[in-house]
C-alpha cells in the first residue's frame, strides 16, 4: 500500500470517527426527548429547538415550497416578499425539502458533524490527528460544559462563549459555522498559496453565505482577507491583485451568483420586518455617540490590560518561531477585524441594526486567539497528554454531562408543553377538512405549529416576521381580534403597556407582534421621541445604546393606537373556527366569547380550547 493510499486510510478512519462522535451526541439529544415525551412530532420539534430557533421554521417551510408572501389570511393578498435569511436557513430547508418535518431533526447531526470537521481540519494544520480530534470535541464541549457549571452565572464573556456554537437555527447554525469555514480557508491560503482559483472560488460562496445570514460576520470576513494580503504580501499586495485578476473575477462571481437571491430580497422586501429587526438610520449624530461609546471601551483599562497580554503572548510565539506560529497571527488578524469592523461599519452605512453582536463577536475571536496562543504555548504537554489517550474520559465525562441537562430538562418539562400537545392532537383529530377556516390565538408557537401543520391553513392573528404583513395591517389584526373578543381600547393598551422587565423594559406582547420596531435606548426611540413618562425617560436615557433589545412605546403612539381603536369599525375578519388562549394573558380574565357560536373543548392550567360548532354534545360546559 503507497504513503497516499495510507494517508487516505487514515483520514477516512478520522471523519468516521467524528461522525461517530456526532452521532452519539445527536442520538443522546433526541433519544431522550423521544423517551421521555410522548409528542406529535412537530410540536416536539418546535419545543426542542434552541432558544428561538423554532421562528425560523416557518421561514424554511415558506422557501422550501417557493412562497415568500404569504399573508395566512383569506382576505389579504398581494403583500411585498419576505426578507429571508437564505443563508441561515437553505441547509434546514433542504433537509425539510427531502425529509418533511424530519428533516429538522436530522439536520441536528450535519451541524455536530461539520463543526467538529471544521476545527478537526483547523486543529489539523498544526497538531497530529489525534490531538486535532482530542482539540475539536473540546471546543465543541466548551457551550454544553459552560451551560452545565455556569447556568445561572450572568458574567457576559461566559454567555457568549456559550454562543461559540449551539443548533439554534440560523445562528450559529449555520452562521458560525460559515465564518469557522472562512478561517480554515485563510489558514490554508496562508500554509499553501494564497492565490489559488479554488480558494477564491470557495470564499466567495462562503462569504455570500454569510451575508445573507449575519452580516456582522461578512464584515469581519471582509476586513480579515484584505489585511491578509497585505499581511502576507506587504507594499506588492496590489501588483499580486493584478497579476492574479482572475482569482479575483473568480471570487466576485462566485459572491454575486450566491448573494443573487438575498439581494433582490433587499430590494423587493417589506420595509416594516426591517425596522422590526432593529434597523436604524445612522445620522451624524448617532455615528459620533456610538464611534465614542466604542473608542472609550476600546481604550478601557480592562481591554487594553487583556490586550496587551495578547500581544506579549504572539510577540513570544513570533520572536521564538514556535512551531506554525503563523496560526496565531492569522487568528489575530480575525481579532483586529472583529474589533475594527463596527468602526469602519458606523463611519461607511448610512444604517445600523443590533449593535451588540459586534460586541459579541469581539468576545469569541479574541476568546480563539486566546485559545490558539495557549495551545501553541504548551504544544508539547498537549502531544504528551493526548498520547495518554484522554480523549476518551474526556469524551465520557461531556457525553454524561451533556445526557444529565437533556434527561434533567425533559424530567422538568413544564406543564404548558403537556398541554400544548394536547390541544394540538385534539385539532389533529377534528380533521378540519374547510380551506378558509381559521385560528385565533396570541400563542406564537400555536402559530409555527399551524403553519407547519397542513390541519388548518390560516390566522387571524400573526406575529411580525411570520408574514410579510406591514405594521398597519398587523395593527389592524389586533384591533379586530380584540373587537372580537369584546375586549376595548384600554385592554389594548394594557396589553401593549411599558413592562418593566429585569434591568430594561420590554413587553413579550409587543415583542411578538413588533418585535424591535420600539427600541428605547439612550441612542434610538421610536421616531426619536422623548415623550415618555418621567421615570421611563430618565431610565432611557441611561441606557446603552448596546441594549437593542429594550422596548418601550411613547404616550404619543399610545394615543395614535388607542384613536385608532376607536376610528376601526370591525372590518373583515375571517370567523375563527378554532380559538386557544393562554390564561397567563393579561386580558384573558376580560375576553368574553359567544357561548352560542362557540364550545369550549379543552380547559386546562395553561389554555383553553374553543371551535365553532352547532352541536354542544362534545363540550365541557
Amino acid at each position: 500500500m503507497s504513503n497516499i493510499q495510507q494517508g487516505n486510510l487514515l483520514k477516512n478512519k478520522n471523519i468516521l470517527i467524528i461522525f461517530i462522535i456526532a452521532l452519539i451526541f445527536f442520538l443522546i439529544r433526541w433519544g431522550v426527548s423521544f423517551y421521555y415525551l410522548n409528542e406529535e412530532i412537530i410540536s416536539k420539534v418546535i419545543f426542542e429547538s434552541i432558544d428561538d430557533g423554532s421562528f425560523f421554521y416557518p421561514l424554511i417551510k415558506y422557501l422550501s415550497i417557493a412562497d415568500f408572501n404569504n399573508s395566512l389570511n383569506p382576505f389579504i393578498k398581494d403583500l411585498k416578499v419576505m426578507p429571508l435569511p437564505f443563508g441561515s436557513i437553505i441547509i434546514h430547508t433542504i433537509f425539510y425539502k427531502i425529509f418533511n418535518i424530519y428533516g429538522l431533526i436530522l439536520v441536528d447531526l450535519l451541524g455536530i458533524f461539520l463543526f467538529l470537521l471544521i476545527f478537526y481540519n483547523i486543529f489539523l494544520l498544526f497538531n497530529s490527528t489525534n490531538v486535532s480530534i482530542f482539540l475539536s470535541l473540546i471546543f465543541f464541549s466548551i457551550p454544553i460544559l459552560l451551560t452545565f457549571f455556569f447556568q445561572d452565572y450572568n458574567f457576559i464573556p461566559l454567555n457568549q462563549f456559550k454562543d461559540l456554537f449551539t443548533l439554534r437555527v440560523h445562528r450559529p447554525f449555520p452562521a458560525n459555522l460559515y465564518m469557522f469555514l472562512f478561517v480554515y480557508i485563510i489558514l490554508i491560503m496562508n500554509k499553501t498559496i494564497v492565490f489559488k482559483d479554488k480558494y477564491f472560488l470557495f470564499l466567495g460562496v462562503v462569504m455570500a453565505l454569510t451575508l445573507s445570514s449575519f452580516y456582522y460576520f461578512f464584515l469581519i470576513e471582509v476586513f480579515t482577507l484584505m489585511i491578509f494580503i497585505i499581511y502576507k504580501f506587504k507594499k506588492k499586495f496590489i501588483s499580486q491583485l493584478l497579476d492574479n485578476y482572475k482569482c479575483i473575477i473568480i471570487f466576485i462571481l462566485s459572491f454575486v451568483i450566491i448573494s443573487l437571491p438575498f439581494i433582490l430580497v433587499l430590494l423587493f422586501h417589506e420595509k416594516d420586518l426591517t425596522i422590526s429587526a432593529g434597523v436604524f438610520d445612522l445620522t451624524i449624530e448617532k455615528k459620533i455617540v456610538l464611534i465614542k461609546y466604542y473608542l472609550v471601551n476600546i481604550f478601557s483599562s480592562k481591554f487594553l490590560i487583556f490586550n496587551f497580554i495578547i500581544l506579549l503572548f504572539s510577540f513570544y510565539i513570533n520572536k521564538n518561531k514556535i512551531n506554525n506560529y503563523q496560526v496565531l497571527n492569522i487568528f489575530n488578524i480575525i481579532y483586529l477585524s472583529s474589533i475594527i469592523s463596527p468602526i469602519l461599519f458606523i463611519l461607511i452605512s448610512n444604517k445600523s441594526g443590533i449593535l451588540y453582536h459586534f460586541n459579541n463577536n469581539i468576545v469569541i475571536f479574541a476568546f480563539l486567539s486566546v485559545g490558539i496562543a495557549t495551545l501553541l504555548f504548551f504544544n508539547n504537554l498537549i502531544q504528551r497528554i493526548s498520547r495518554q489517550l484522554i480523549i476518551y474520559p474526556f469524551l465520557f465525562f461531556t457525553l454524561f454531562i451533556f445526557t444529565t441537562n437533556e434527561v434533567n430538562d425533559k424530567k422538568n418539562t413544564n406543564f404548558s408543553r403537556i398541554e400544548f400537545n394536547q390541544i394540538t392532537n385534539i385539532i389533529i383529530d377534528q380533521k378540519i377538512d374547510n380551506e378558509l377556516d381559521t385560528l385565533l390565538t396570541f400563542d406564537p408557537q400555536l402559530m409555527i405549529w399551524s403553519t407547519l401543520s397542513d390541519n388548518i391553513k390560516y390566522l387571524n392573528l400573526t406575529y411580525v416576521g411570520l408574514t410579510s404583513k406591514n405594521f398597519a395591517t398587523i395593527e389592524n389584526d389586533l384591533i379586530n381580534v380584540f373587537k372580537f373578543l369584546n375586549l376595548d381600547s384600554e385592554d389594548f393598551l394594557k396589553f401593549l403597556e411599558n413592562k418593566k422587565d429585569n434591568w430594561r423594559y420590554s413587553n413579550p406582547n409587543v415583542a411578538n407582534f413588533f418585535s424591535l420596531r420600539y427600541t428605547a435606548n439612550s441612542l434610538n426611540t421610536y421616531k426619536n421621541s422623548k415623550d415618555f413618562p418621567k421615570n421611563l425617560k430618565e431610565f432611557i436615557l441611561k441606557t446603552s445604546p448596546m441594549y437593542s433589545q429594550q422596548i418601550a412605546i411613547p404616550n404619543d403612539e399610545f394615543s395614535r393606537l388607542k384613536e385608532k381603536f376607536l376610528y376601526i369599525n370591525n372590518e373583515i375578519l375571517p370567523q375563527p373556527k378554532i380559538i386557544i388562549l393562554n390564561k397567563e394573558l393579561s386580558l384573558f380574565k376580560n375576553v368574553r366569547i359567544n357561548k352560542n357560536k362557540y364550545c369550549k373543548i379543552f380547559d386546562g392550567d395553561f389554555y383553553i380550547l374553543f371551535f365553532l360548532s352547532t352541536e354542544k354534545n362534545n363540550c365541557i360546559d
